[in-house]
């Protein structure tokens, strides 16, 4: 069979989901979620798009990883433990040490994410996200035009709301009740405690101290160490996973239609950050209530909010997605936040100080385009910032002068 012929009948099965869907009747909506989940054409889409994006290999082909495939199995191939450690800067004003935080997430081989994006495709045939949430619908920077848009509007009293674990936080149980999913199916697939699970080899020689080559206890010693940030994300959605964030959007897409309708203000929803504007003091703290409560008791929940941060009043910067927003008149103008910011300046110290030593002229060259290509990586995360360019442009020519000296 052709693969034109094997995406044809995914998309007639993915359209027959649908119509179940639709039609409400739940043997309708049962058969046409088990005829999707063990077709092999939907399992071939699935798989082709897994290898295509993949960063590990498998020896298995495209056609012999969708006929073993089995959602309703635990999958056999390994998955990889990784830990990172985050610098958590203290609040502004309050001075103190940094805070060191370990991140826990798993990646993993074709097998797997073929097996995540089945599912994924699924939920897509199901579900929709709310016209608020941004992620996968242009991402950033249509997050960042709702923001000019609403402020231009009159709604310049803003607070940013994150949730704290936002993965780890969803109850397993509730997110297959919640997705309409088989609890094996959710439990395999979207869940950790099925998994195969090792610990990297990074993990291995830098966070536990042993060779690669060591085969036994390390898993045991991972879990003792970082327990308390990996227990939670066994009972929730797995960070790293190609389903999980897209059935996080869905688990929080009726929040945002809540806000939505009762129209006290706007909501933006990117990921796990809300940003909440209104017109007064009065309305975004109704917002902010309505969202705490609407996590609080979430059907997969409850969910819990990082500290608010203090409404921000209409004339002063705010920091979203990155990105920092400072108001002019009526309007507001975005530049790189404080973090890139920061980056971008250690890029160009070091830049200096490469430049500047007695390198040979041919590394200094070979050096400055790979400063070049760092530092206009950084710019180019800001798209909607319109004077990057240039400042790059001037930052590189001050660089360049090293070369000529």
């Amino acid at each position: 069979m052709t693969v034109t012929k094997l995406e044809r009948l995914e998309r007639k099965l993915f359209r027959k989901v649908q119509l179940a869907f639709c039609g409400g009747k739940k043997g309708h909506i049962r058969t046409a979620m088990r005829d999707y989940l063990n077709s092999y054409s939907a399992r071939y889409v699935a798989t082709k798009e897994a290898v295509r994006t993949c960063k590990r290999h498998s020896h298995k082909s495209i056609e012999q990883i969708a006929k073993e495939m089995n959602v309703w199995q635990p999958c056999g191939e390994r998955a990889s433990v990784n830990v990172s450690i985050k610098k958590v800067f203290p609040e502004p004003g309050q001075g103190g040490e940094y805070d060191y935080r370990p991140r826990v997430w798993v990646s993993f081989g074709p097998e797997n994410q073929a097996r995540q994006i089945l599912v994924r495709n699924l939920l897509k045939a199901i579900w929709s996200v709310s016209s608020r949430q941004t992620m996968f619908n242009d991402g950033r920077n249509r997050a960042v035009q709702l923001v000019k848009d609403y402020y231009a509007e009159g709604y310049q009293y803003i607070v940013e709301v994150d949730i704290y674990r936002c993965f780890q936080s969803f109850d397993r149980r509730g997110i297959a009740r919640f997705l309409c999913l088989p609890e094996k199916v959710n439990d395999h697939v979207l869940g950790a405690s099925s998994l195969n699970l090792h610990p990297s080899l990074s993990c291995r020689r830098d966070v536990l101290y042993h060779s690669p080559d060591l085969s036994g206890g390390t898993m045991d010693l991972l879990m003792g160490k970082f327990g308390e940030d990996w227990d939670p994300a066994q009972l929730g959605l797995i960070e790293g996973s190609k389903v999980s964030s897209f059935a996080a959007e869905l688990l929080l897409a009726p929040i945002c239609e809540e806000l939505t309708a009762r129209g006290a203000g706007q909501v933006i929803n990117y990921a796990d950050n809300f940003l909440l504007m209104a017109k007064s003091n009065s309305e975004l703290r109704e917002l902010r209530n309505i969202l705490r409560k609407g996590l609080h008791t979430h059907p997969a929940g409850p969910l819990q909010v990082k500290d608010l941060q203090g409404i921000q009043s209409s004339n002063r910067p705010f920091i979203f997605l990155g990105y920092k927003f400072t108001p002019v008149g009526g309007d507001l103008v975005c530049t790189w936040g404080p973090k890139a910011e920061t980056n971008a300046r250690k890029v160009r110290r070091e830049g200096h100080r490469l430049l500047s030593s007695k390198m040979p002229d041919a590394r200094k060259e070979m050096a400055f385009q790979k400063l070049v290509e760092r530092h206009l990586g950084i710019v180019n995360a800001f798209p909607e910032w319109l004077e990057g360019p240039d400042l790059h442009r001037k930052k590189m020519q001050s660089l360049e002068r090293h070369l000529h000296r």
